[in-house]
């Protein structure tokens, strides 16, 4: 699954997993919350919770890379 992202701040990021699709709100203590939950996943996907724009809450499932990926995108934003 390919991730379209976009830093929005040093805290905030924003995925698509889907051109067409809202993009979805995440922050930096939703991916380090995730990155915790996938120690204990069996699948190797982890849960990440954010909000789309004017849509509410949602979710998107993330492997470890994605997320530490993402992490590492929010840590060059904060330097």
């Amino acid at each position: 699954m390919t991730l379209i992202t976009t830093v929005v701040s040093h805290r905030t990021i924003e995925i698509q997993t889907d051109p067409l699709a809202p993009p979805l709100l995440v922050t930096r203590t939703a991916l380090i919350t995730a990155s915790k939950a996938m120690q204990s996943s069996e699948d190797g996907l982890a849960e990440v919770k954010g909000r789309f724009p004017r849509l509410g809450a949602g979710h998107a499932f993330l492997d470890e890379s994605q997320i530490s990926e993402l992490i590492g995108d929010l840590n060059r934003a904060a330097s």
